[in-house]
């Protein structure tokens, strides 16, 4: 064998080496990605029925008429997840997108349902879930899968955010994603503010933001919002709705957390998904079969510090949120009530009333006394009137030494009511059922009623003063004092008016000396109170930063101004007398 002969063979097995040595290198790799691979199993096909109806509070067969399930469809959708998209943000950046259980759920469902005709069943879909648990990063997925392969040609596809920089959040995940693909580079072209697919051009994603008036003329077929609750206002919402309709099987997924404003799209869209979730339960408040609501919340009636309850508003736990930062976080949510707040908002999904809370609501039930009003006591109540969205109440306050007994009455116009639940997610009818509100007929409150009943009252009860918000008040208030014989007094709502019993309101509460029957409407109201402050320290409950009625709240702060004159000399009112703002 010749010297070149020999030197093409030392290089032809030094090339093996390297070949050998290179492919047992890059099976240790695979091996190590698996290991550190999170532990999400896909579901069998056999049980993807089942899994769709493992959303909470949700049954997709409960509404279906005549759609079908297709699981051979829902697990194409879920195969594209793990098998053409690879993860490329945090600790399992370059693994394949396994999606966790909650998440295939949800992907199957929309994806998986179709109606007669094989057009999709769901138009819309709400999304609720606490920050962390990969809201974006889906969404970007969601994007990419529908860009690929489209349901129809041109379609377009869209990410809202209300600001540029949450829009990014969204579009740069995608963009990575295929980039790390090598079937997805062959197929799509990733521009700066784009990306087009190869094979049909006029398919298209990009993300916007909230300058609405840009949107219109879009013909979305996927419009995925990210963070409904950060939008001002429903414009960007809404021209995305009306766009919709060009095409044969559009889908808009809005994907947020919960917020602070009950007067914003985000709440009313939460309202509709609730409203929903209950008529699959056996409700009949609401039927929308085209409407998928996914909700990952703590409850109302759930205890916030139980750590067992906290996977519920946090499906990802352990994996994408761990819970040696909830534990963090939840320490510093003890030691303040708007840091409470933030953690119940973000990390626990709920709907917190405001920034900054008045009232602690443990310390309001802890004041739950179910003992009679005693007869011959003396009462003074407060009136706050309601036209037509807010309640009137009537709070009756009676004194037994250093303890206040008190006893609410509410009334609402009983017009348009399916409308309110559904705004203000509150159930009336169930409480004007239980006789906790009385409804009176049309669509503004008939404040004849509301006399009728203050007699009927003041026949049973020694009501000694009734205090009023003059505000709407000049007809009825001349009738009860006038006519009704009662001591009607002007409490106008300025600081000076306010903060003495406001303040008031808030010792008895610590101290237990204000006793409640655990009425349920004034709980909502004393739940939803804020406060506002002036510099001189002064406080008064503020309608317009709460967000909620707090109508009884109001009613209660004005019948302990009235009944502190009577608690001795210590009381600012009996050396003073009373005074209006």
């Amino acid at each position: 064998m010749t010297a070149a002969q020999l030197d093409r063979r030392g290089s032809w097995r030094a090339s093996k080496r390297r070949n050998e040595e290179a492919q047992r290198l890059d099976s240790k790799k695979k091996k190590s990605r698996a290991s550190r691979a999170p532990a999400v199993h896909m579901p069998v096909p056999g049980k993807l029925e089942q899994l769709i109806k493992t959303v909470p509070g949700f049954d997709p067969y409960a509404d279906a008429d005549d759609c079908y399930f297709d699981p051979k469809k829902a697990r194409a959708k879920l195969d594209f997840f793990e098998k053409k998209l690879v993860l490329v943000r945090g600790r399992f950046a370059g693994q394949p997108f396994a999606l966790a259980p909650h998440q295939q759920a949800e992907v199957a469902n929309l994806f998986g349902w179709f109606r007669k005709d094989r057009t999709r069943r769901f138009r819309e879909a709400y999304v609720s879930e606490a920050r962390k648990n990969g809201k974006s990063t889906r969404i970007a997925g969601i994007a990419v899968a529908e860009l690929a392969e489209p349901t129809e040609a041109g379609s377009e596809i869209y990410s809202a955010a209300s600001q540029a920089r949450q829009a990014r959040l969204v579009f740069r995940p995608a963009a990575a994603m295929i980039q790390k693909s090598p079937w997805l580079k062959a197929r799509l072209r990733v521009w700066k503010h784009s990306i087009e697919n190869l094979a049909d051009p006029l398919t298209t994603y990009q993300p916007v933001t909230a300058e609405a008036h840009s949107a219109h003329g879009f013909e979305p077929q996927l419009v995925v919002l990210d963070e409904l609750h950060l939008q001002q206002d429903r414009d960007l919402y809404d021209v995305f709705r009306g766009g919709m309709a060009a095409r044969e099987q559009p889908m808009l997924i809005s994907i947020t957390t919960a917020g602070h404003d009950r007067e914003s799209i985000c709440y009313e869209v939460y309202g509709h998904a609730k409203a929903i979730m209950d008529y699959s339960r056996g409700s009949d408040r609401l039927r929308d079969p085209d409407f998928f609501p996914a909700i990952y919340e703590l409850g109302e009636k759930d205890d916030w510090t139980d750590r067992s309850l906290w996977r519920k508003p946090n499906p990802n736990l352990g994996r994408t949120v761990l819970e040696s930062f909830l534990e963090a976080e939840f320490r510093k949510a003890q030691a303040s009530r708007a840091k409470e707040n933030a953690f119940r908002n973000w990390h626990l999904n709920q709907w917190v009333q405001q920034a900054i809370r008045w009232l602690d609501m443990r310390e309001w039930d802890l004041c739950k006394c179910t003992e009679p009003a005693p007869k011959g006591a003396k009462c003074y109540a407060g009136l706050d009137l309601g036209i037509t969205r807010d309640l009137t109440a009537f709070a009756m306050v009676f004194r037994l030494g250093q303890k206040f007994i008190v006893r609410p009455h509410f009334w609402l116009p009983d017009e348009n009511l399916a409308d309110r639940i559904r705004r203000d997610h509150v159930p009336y009818d169930r409480w004007a059922e239980m006789g906790l509100i009385t409804l009176t007929h049309g669509r503004t409150t008939d404040y004849q009623v509301v006399r009728s009943k203050i007699n009927e009252l003041g026949r049973t009860h020694k009501i000694k003063q009734i205090g009023y918000d003059p505000y709407n008040a000049d007809q009825i208030s001349k009738e009860l004092g006038e006519s009704d014989g009662f001591d009607m007094v002007m409490i106008r709502q300025g600081f000076i008016s306010m903060s003495e019993p406001s303040k008031l309101l808030d010792k008895l509460i610590l101290d237990t000396n204000i006793h409640h029957d655990g009425n349920p409407v004034l709980r909502s109201h004393a739940e939803n109170a804020a406060i506002r402050k002036d510099p001189a320290g002064n406080i008064k409950p503020d309608k317009e930063s709460a967000a909620g009625h707090i109508d009884g709240i109001v009613a209660l702060v004005m019948a302990l101004k009235l009944a502190s004159m009577d608690v001795g000399k210590s009381s600012v009112y009996a050396r003073r007398g009373l005074q209006q703002a």
